[in-house]
């Protein structure tokens, strides 16, 4: 069954970054499933630059995402209750449109990916996509400053990073946290991967959330990025070195 068209930007934001120590075999456990009775599989993928990622495969097979093998997914009750004392029916709308959450084993970092289909009034275009995220963002993340639009292509699909500060979800301190999204669209579907991160931690989770979105692979896509796609598939059926 297909989520009711909700406002896909208004959970796009995770505000907490805190998280359990991560159990050695959790991140190569399935995935929670999402809202629509469907899951994608995390199963580990192959090394690169050193990086061990698991792959997460999109329930209708539209792309793969790695996410780091020691991080921890979150259940489906822990993202709930980011959602505080919303209605039920609005939560669990909200929880149909995150397809994961991954909090990094020091409880500092966390990525969200998040998908759904567009409201019936939205034109669907990146840019508007955009606009009404920013807009969302602003009104939902206390002391949000410095917000920074950049258009890049995802694994050769339009897409526009957002990059701003806001204070910080435990201290109050303005802009001890960082928010980086990736925004595209597939479809009548807004995508949108999230990565929070503490100020302080920044540095030491740059290239990390790099490699990530690096690993972004589409596999419906004729304009997706042929060299890119033709070295995954060649990476998933080379065996490993020895």
């Amino acid at each position: 069954m297909t989520p009711a068209p909700v406002d896909v930007l208004a959970t796009s934001a995770p505000t907490d970054g805190t998280g359990g120590q991560a159990d050695a075999g959790d991140a190569v456990a399935a995935a929670r499933a999402t809202g629509d009775g469907t899951g994608g599989a995390v199963v580990a993928a192959p090394d690169t630059d050193g990086v061990a990622l698991n792959e997460f495969s999109d329930p209708d097979g539209r792309f793969v995402v790695g996410v780091p093998r020691d991080w921890r997914m979150l259940s489906a009750a822990e993202i709930r209750a980011q959602f505080g004392n919303a209605a039920d029916a609005v939560a669990d709308q909200a929880l149909a449109n995150v397809a994961f959450e991954a909090v990094s084993p020091d409880g500092r970092a966390l990525i969200a990916l998040t998908q759904a289909p567009l409201t019936p009034s939205d034109s669907g275009t990146l840019d508007d996509i955009v606009a009404r995220l920013q807009v969302t963002n602003a009104a939902s993340i206390p002391g949000l400053v410095d917000a920074e639009t950049e258009a890049f292509a995802l694994d050769g699909v339009a897409a526009v990073r957002l990059t701003y500060a806001a204070v910080g979800a435990e201290t109050g301190a303005a802009g001890a946290r960082v928010f980086r999204q990736v925004v595209t669209t597939d479809g009548t579907d807004a995508i949108i991967l999230t990565f929070v991160v503490a100020a302080d931690d920044l540095d030491a989770y740059d290239a990390t959330y790099r490699r990530i979105e690096a690993s972004w692979r589409w596999l419906n896509r004729p304009e997706a990025s042929v060299s890119s796609s033709r070295a995954f598939l060649l990476a998933r059926r080379s065996p490993p070195a020895r």
